[in-house]
């Protein structure tokens, strides 16, 4: 399998090498007017393409631009940009037709400030960095200490957006392996952890260039692909490894642990790829608003996740089996059996608080996590523009020079394409252009380009607002529900606004309708799976919930991000609307990020039940033998149901506690591992000076971070608390049936030495740390009372006779539940005995010596003489 798998990572290599395909890219929805405004504009341009126009500004501060020797000097910079590779023409602020190129008078009132404007060759959907680059550097030559050059445009923007700072990622990186190397110990668990890592990285992204083709997709997709093929199979990686490594520390071989490592922790992480695969396709095959952008990818990444898990995962556990764990440990297995003891830390501390306080430590968590998800309630999604960029950025230094001197509306106009404008009259497009010009809130509109042979018009609309603005999406919303009507009327004229905050509007909208469709969906996709590993509603019901909450606090925190001043400038930004997209990109991350977790956590927790159910049942098959039943007329009041259910809940209820204490601990510890390694990777997105990219690496951060210390760490091991989980048959093995499953209802008598806890009445004796003397086992047809006196006899050698029962107790740690709701208790009888012959015990031997029982103590013990007394022990059902 790992030789199949390196031929399939390499074949993927070369098909991307030698691949010139290019990631094919939608800007909105496809269904919305903005969309199909810039579908539209081609049509009106005669090359058929949208154009690039890039914007130079020129400042010159306590100066005036045209002076003659200022107007040289900007002369020459715009004949040497129209020199530069890939660039069309450059327009002279001070030639004609350069208003209707930059959509404004290009001198500034003052004088101090120019706009140049320079059309590109390439189109703005694609654009060509390379000739922006240059065109950047060529303008820069002209900036001195007395004026300034800046930027603006749809290439200048890309190329801005896309640089990515590598110090930050590279140092994330490191410390990253650091963490794995000492949370993993070996070279060979690092490797069979990383290696579905790297399978589903490259597979991955090959795979999404190949469905981009047929399907376009969103230009962060491949980003979001290799995010998810990263933690989606690292974080599942890091727990199979885990829970191998337990596995061998326990002493069992490495193949069983191989198996029992793939068989819990491995079918979790599968089916948390599989969730993610699902939830992607319906998404894709419904075409779901703002996350069909991005389906197609996630729905490949996760597959490949799926397949890779499931197949190159146990083949590099085989592989390194025998080097998982360090060699001092393996050595010691060895030896004794079993790796070094545990020690109870933190994480076993604050197991045990949460067992003990579970109430008020969900109900904290809650509390936390509410004030959390409550902000993504208010998360304001729509346009954003370059005034959000940090100040060290080309972009938004032109961005506040624009603002400042033509006013914000001039950084994102609207373009407005009409149809069918003959069938309007030959003035459709001019008086078109009159209404949005007369629109409040409108600065200015003009008729770009009219075809009336075609029937379209181009037009332009310059706000009075900045873009990402409450005023700009009140115009939009103004346009298209008064203005437009009014000239459309009952003619076949079709008006469709567009531009970069028309499409970021109405990508909202449609995210807003699509997001509550697609949390229910995680919801029921989530909770279907739990209810696979769990086989109860209410787990089921609490996983779903918990993957719920975790989406909602990390829409949360963005929301915080982009409200609140102070930590927006933490991170270098500035408040305003978040992209919608980058919601969408948000919500599928986090949503691969955490179902594995908490999968993984249910699935120990099972774990855990179903190794407790074996062993009771091994137990039970090999030292239990009939007793007889009825039992003694004297028992029977002291056995009454009652007595006995209450006595069975209370100790299976502690029981269940001390299990999902245990499986916390160690579920807690490995997924907070995780968490740690994943921070200072988010971290390093959170550098990144994009503001999209800061906000969302630091919202993951802090939601790495909650997830690990506040849902998983308190609030879903409080709720499981009162929450039974059924025990489920460990994979790989048959059930349990035959002869044990038709095994008589009647209660058992069981030996002694089945228990090994010192804390078993009449176990050890006072004072020395000497084990009592077994029982015998006792006949079929022997009364309780019978079997007392001849084990007495056996004992000590005195003759006794029973002459009543003084006592009834049992340990409330040792109840064993089964499937079909079954609950086995132990417990003891104490009679009252009276020597029947004088003559003295025999002494000089340990195995002569009398057999004290202690007092037995609890609410339902009675105190007994300390004449004589003999003790058996029973099962009761």
């Amino acid at each position: 399998m790992a030789a199949l798998w390196l031929l399939v990572v390499v074949a993927a290599v070369v098909a991307a090498l030698g691949s010139d395909a290019r990631v094919r890219s939608r800007v909105g929805p496809a269904t919305t007017e903005s969309q199909r405004a810039t579908d539209l504009v081609p049509t009106v341009m005669p090359d058929g393409k949208l154009p690039d126009t890039e914007t130079v500004v020129v400042h010159l501060p306590n100066g005036d631009l045209r002076a003659p020797a200022e107007r040289a000097r900007v002369e020459a910079l715009v004949k040497r940009l129209g020199e530069v590779p890939g660039v069309g023409a450059a327009l002279s602020p001070y030639g004609p037709g350069a208003d209707l190129a930059v959509g404004a008078n290009p001198i500034s009132a003052d004088g101090d400030t120019v706009l140049v404007a320079v059309l590109m060759k390439a189109s703005a959907l694609a654009p060509d960095l390379a000739a922006v680059r240059e065109l950047e550097q060529a303008a820069q030559t002209y900036a001195t200490a007395g004026m300034r050059v800046e930027l603006m445009g749809p290439g200048i923007t890309t190329d801005v957006q896309g640089k990515i700072a590598i110090l930050p990622l590279a140092l994330g990186g490191l410390v990253a392996l650091l963490i794995l190397r000492l949370a993993l110990g070996t070279p060979s668990a690092m490797i069979a952890a990383a290696s579905p890592v790297i399978v589903t990285t490259l597979v991955g992204l090959v795979l999404v260039g190949l469905v981009s083709r047929a399907r376009p997709i969103s230009p962060l997709a491949p980003v979001l692909a290799l995010l998810l093929g990263l933690v989606v199979s690292l974080g599942a990686g890091i727990v199979v490894v885990h829970r191998a490594q337990l596995a061998m520390r326990e002493g069992l071989d490495p193949r069983a642990a191989v198996v029992r490592a793939m068989g819990w922790a491995g079918r979790a992480a599968v089916l948390g790829a599989g969730c993610l695969c699902v939830v992607a396709l319906v998404a894709w095959a419904s075409d779901l608003a703002g996350f069909a952008e991005y389906a197609p990818a996630v729905f490949v990444v996760a597959a490949v996740a799926a397949l890779a898990l499931a197949t190159i995962m146990p083949a590099a556990l085989a592989l390194g089996a025998n080097h998982l764990l360090p060699w001092s440990e393996r050595t010691l297995v060895r030896r004794t059996g079993s790796g070094p003891p545990r020690r109870a830390g933190l994480r076993s501390w604050w197991a045990r608080q949460v067992g003990r306080y579970p109430r008020p430590i969900a109900i904290a968590a809650g509390v936390l996590l509410a004030v959390l998800v409550v902000p993504a309630l208010s998360l304001r999604l729509g346009a954003s523009d370059a005034g959000v960029d940090p100040t060290s950025t080309t972009t938004r230094r032109a961005y506040d020079l624009i603002s400042q001197e033509y006013g914000p509306g001039l950084t994102g106009p609207m373009l407005i394409v009409a149809q069918n404008t003959s069938a309007a009259g030959p003035d459709a497009a001019a008086r078109l252009a009159e209404a949005i010009d007369a629109t409040p809130g409108v600065a200015s509109a003009q008729l770009v380009l009219d075809r009336p042979d075609a029937g379209l018009a181009l037009l332009r609309a310059i706000p009075d607002s900045e873009p990402r603005s409450q005023a700009m999406s009140d115009l939009l919303d103004r346009l298209r529900t008064q203005t437009v009507p009014k000239i459309v009327g009952d003619t076949d004229l079709r008006v469709h606004i567009g531009g970069q905050s028309a499409l970021f509007l109405d990508t909202a909208d449609d995210l807003a309708g699509a997001l509550p469709v697609f949390i229910g969906l995680v919801g029921l996709v989530v909770g279907l799976a739990a209810l696979v590993l769990a086989r109860s509603l209410l787990v089921a019901a609490a996983i779903a919930v918990a993957e719920l909450v975790a989406l909602g606090a990390a829409l949360g925190i963005v929301s915080l991000f982009t409200r609140i001043d102070w930590l927006a400038a933490l991170l270098n930004v500035r408040t305003g609307p978040f992209e919608p997209f980058a919601v969408a990109f948000m919500v599928f991350a986090a949503f691969g990020l955490t179902v594995g977790m908490h999968l993984g956590l249910l699935s120990r927790l099972g774990e855990a039940r179903s190794a407790a159910r074996l062993d009771a049942l091994r137990d039970r098959a090999e030292q239990t033998v009939p007793l007889k039943w009825p039992p003694d007329r004297e028992l029977r009041p002291a056995l009454r149901p009652a007595y006995r259910s209450a006595l069975t809940a209370e100790a299976e209820s502690q029981r269940h506690r001390e299990l999902v204490r245990a499986g916390h601990a160690d579920a807690a510890a490995i997924t907070l591992t995780i968490s740690v390694i994943l921070f200072p990777l988010f971290l390093a997105v959170a550098a990144q000076q994009q503001r999209m990219f800061a906000v969302f690496g630091a919202g993951l951060a802090l939601a790495v971070a909650v997830d690990a210390l506040v849902l998983r760490g308190a609030l879903l091991p409080g709720l499981l608390h009162f929450i039974s989980i059924p025990t489920t048959p460990p994979p790989g093995t048959r059930p349990l049936h035959s002869a044990r499953a038709a095994e008589s209802r009647r209660p058992t008598a069981r030996r002694d030495s089945a228990r090994s806890d010192s804390t078993r009445p009449g176990s050890t004796r006072p004072g020395t740390s000497r084990r009592a003397r077994p029982l015998a086992p006792i006949d079929v047809a022997e009364r309780l009372a019978d079997a007392a006196v001849r084990e007495l006899k056996e004992e000590t050698g005195l003759d006794v006779e029973v002459v009543r029962i003084v006592g009834l107790y049992r340990d409330p740690h040792h109840v064993i539940a089964y499937g079909d709701g079954e609950l086995t208790q132990e417990f003891s009888v104490r009679f009252e005995t009276r020597v029947v012959e004088q003559d003295p015990p025999p002494t000089g031997g340990d195995d002569q010596e009398p057999v004290p029982v202690p007092n037995p103590t609890g609410p339902h013990s009675i105190s007994a003489p300390q004449t004589g007394y003999a003790s058996s022990t029973a099962w009761e059902r």
